[in-house]
């Protein structure tokens, strides 16, 4: 038996409407109808499904039932044939085309409350029986027999629709018609939103109470309305209780395991796996990783391939947060520095800008960053070859690490000065400079000096975003004094060749502002000042300079080659 269906989906989409007897079930699939019955009432390969357990998030087991070779071949081809026709309502994100865990979070994004529903024994609660009905109905509108034969064809022999056949997902949705069309109602009465991934159904709202005709929440305690509950059972289905659960925005809010409350998100713990992952293989290489993640899913070492594994987590990330996304390209970059077989990441140079997301301060109040950075940035104070004197400036990315422009550091001898009066020399030895880009890291020599480090992103800001620099700019007939410099970002230009990305800034950055940090106003680094650029005016008619930085996350991937990164 062929594994895939030979006809085009114009034709498959013509027949799946068109069933009304078992023979044109066998000519759906592609088999005769002497093999069908074989299967179904011959050798009643309906019994013969392999039975495992998978461990759940709860320490609870999932029954997983995987059919017999020629079922699952059956299955998988009608599993084609059915989503063809089929068009899930909006509210429905599992198991359906271009929708996802990701889509299901979307829709409760910046709620006031929300509640999570889980339905128990989700689809061995759906039988054959109901299966049948629901492919007599539209879109299908089979005939019995051809329904009952499909029917047989995806459910247990005991009848209940086993969670692990390629149909189950689908034919779920379909005995969820009538569910999510009165819980829409409902929601929409209330003046709220539902959806529902698979089992997991979730409500939301803005106003100052939940609507008591979904629950009535009191102290935290959360009683699921009456009208809720009876459309539930009414559709043959019943609440896990142990699953109930309400938030509102003052804590984390979660759907399908996203945080929603400013923006769809992983949960901090997903990367913090990632990083302490990658934190080992970079320290003690891969064997050692691979042992230790092993141990902490206590199985056995051959079982486990942690670089599968961190691929996999990096998919998920970019599934979830974009391609773009600064904690994918960051984590993607240390992942491709050890990994035999690097994560696709797009090139700096082609990428779009990512969104500033989150709760920040506003564009005016660049004091609170300005007098909480400002200990951590230091002048740094340059003897040329002839003996002059020049300045520049630089900023604290880690303990004991220096970041600046890397033309600051082509001279004799430099010297690093913070705000306390603390002077530091620079040992030439352990200077880091980028090959081709105006970066560089510099390793002090110092008894762990306590400042706040300067937070760093991997993001490309958006054009006109809100930016600031905070340096020591060269101005004549006055000491080096720190100070900040704001505006907003003009252009993202790459150079001729398209081999290095650049952040133009409406403010001028050369003279001793070289080598200062370029931050968003929610006080990540995004860029290092470098120097000014003009743009070609008509004649008598003077330039105007631009400011110019390179993108952090240059600095960040020598942070990586050169193994300064500490975790």
């Amino acid at each position: 038996m062929q594994a895939e269906l030979q006809a085009t989906e114009r034709e498959i989409t013509a027949k799946v409407t068109n069933l009304s007897v078992r023979t044109d079930v066998a000519g759906l699939l592609e088999i005769t109808d002497g093999f069908l019955c074989k299967v179904l009432y011959g050798l009643r390969e309906r019994r013969n499904y392999t039975t495992f357990e998978i461990p759940k998030k709860s320490g609870r087991k999932r029954v997983i039932n995987k059919p017999p070779k020629n079922l699952a071949i059956m299955q998988a081809k009608l599993n084609h044939a059915l989503r063809l026709a089929y068009r899930p309502k909006k509210c429905v994100h599992g198991f359906a085309r271009k929708r996802s865990i990701v889509s299901n979070a979307e829709a409760h994004q910046r709620k006031r409350h929300i509640l999570n529903i889980d339905l128990k024994d989700f689809f061995p609660s759906i039988h054959l029986g109901r299966v049948k009905g629901a492919l007599m109905k539209p879109p299908y509108n089979m005939g019995e027999e051809a329904a009952e034969v499909v029917a047989q064809i995806c459910c247990l022999d005991s009848g209940e629709l086993p969670q692990g056949g390629a149909t189950s997902p689908i034919l779920s949705n379909l005995i969820c018609r009538r569910l999510d069309g009165q819980l829409l109602q409902l929601a929409e009465r209330a003046k709220c939103r539902y959806s529902r991934y698979a089992d997991d159904m979730t409500f939301s709202g803005y106003g100052s109470q939940f609507p008591e005709s979904i629950a009535i929440v009191n102290a935290g305690e959360v009683t699921l309305g009456d009208e809720l509950v009876r459309i539930i059972q009414e559709n043959q289905f019943a609440i896990n209780c142990d699953k109930v659960r309400y938030s509102c925005n003052d804590l984390r809010q979660e759907v399908t395991g996203l945080t929603v409350n400013e923006f769809t998100n992983v949960k901090r713990s997903f990367v913090l796996s990632i990083a302490s992952r990658l934190h080992v293989w970079e320290k003690y290489g891969y064997k050692i990783a691979n042992t230790w993640h092993a141990r902490k899913l206590e199985l056995d070492e051959s079982c486990v391939n942690l670089a599968n594994v961190l691929k996999g987590k990096l998919a998920f990330l970019k599934m979830v947060l974009g391609s773009n996304a600064p904690i994918l390209r960051k984590m993607g970059l240390r992942y491709n520095h050890v990994a035999e077989e690097p994560f696709g990441l797009t090139k700096l140079e082609e990428i779009d800008p990512y969104p500033l997301r989150g709760a920040h301060f506003r564009a005016d109040r660049w004091d609170l960053w300005f007098d909480r950075y400002k200990q951590a940035i230091p002048l740094l104070e340059i003897i040329t070859a002839d003996g002059d004197k020049r300045t520049g400036s630089a900023f604290m990315i880690g303990k004991n690490l220096l970041a600046t422009a890397r033309h600051n550091l082509e001279h004799k001898s430099y010297t690093a000065s913070f705000e306390s009066d603390e002077v530091l020399p620079i040992d030439e030895s352990q200077i880091h400079r980028h090959a081709i880009v105006d970066a560089a890291v510099i390793r002090l020599e110092r008894d762990g000096r306590d400042v706040r480090w300067l937070m760093t992103q991997c993001r490309l800001p958006r054009i006109g975003e809100p930016v600031a620099a905070i340096g020591y700019p060269e101005l004549p007939l006055r000491d080096s004094t720190m100070v900040l410099h704001n505006g907003v970002v003009e252009a993202l230009p790459v150079t001729f060749d398209h081999t290095q990305r650049f952040i133009q800034v409406s403010f001028q950055s050369g003279g001793g502002l070289s080598g200062a940090p370029l931050i968003d106003n929610r006080g990540f680094v995004v860029g290092i000042m470098v120097e000014n650029i003009f743009q070609q005016a008509a004649p008598n008619v003077p330039d105007r300079p631009f400011g110019q930085a390179v993108p952090i996350e240059y600095l960040y991937r020598l942070v990586i080659e050169e193994n300064l990164l500490e975790e």
